[in-house]
Parts: C-alpha cells; sequence; structure tokens
C-alpha cells in the first residue's frame, strides 16, 4: 500500500524527512490496519497517495502539501487527545 507511493526530490535531499523511510512505516504499522478501502474508519483511507489527500468524514482536508499547520492529517497524529 505505503511502500508504492513516490519518491520525489525532496525525499533524497539529507535536509528532508524522507516519506519513503521514515513516515510511511510509521503509517503502515499503526495507522494502515484500519484506513484501507475494506476499513476506511472514518472515512478515511491510506490506500493511495489519491486517497490520502481526500477528506474522509470530517470533511477536513488530511494533507496540504507544505502546511503541515493546515493538515488534518499531522494534527490527529500529534494531538494528546
Amino acid at each position: 500500500i505505503l511502500s508504492a507511493l513516490p519518491v520525489s526530490a525532496e525525499d533524497t535531499n539529507s535536509n528532508q524527512v524522507s516519506f519513503q523511510s521514515e513516515i510511511a512505516p510509521l503509517l503502515q504499522q499503526h495507522c494502515a490496519a484500519c484506513h484501507v478501502e475494506k476499513e476506511k474508519q472514518g472515512g478515511y483511507s491510506l490506500q493511495s497517495p489519491k486517497r490520502m489527500l481526500a477528506p474522509g468524514d470530517s470533511g477536513a482536508t488530511p494533507i496540504v502539501p507544505g502546511s503541515g499547520d493546515q493538515s488534518e492529517l499531522l494534527r490527529r497524529l500529534t494531538t494528546q487527545d
């Protein structure tokens, strides 16, 4: 699922976080079981990059490229709630 996501030029820059080696494994380990097409809890899917950009049931934009503070996915992953 997540291992098929494309690697961008930013992923190879040593100053950048690598989605492929740092983020995807975390999502695979902690999130994918409940957020794939078969389950899709909260209406949100990690099945493909296109689906990861689509809002779930909340209607909030999950990923805003370059704007972590506007990305619902990041907010939910880092909240203490």
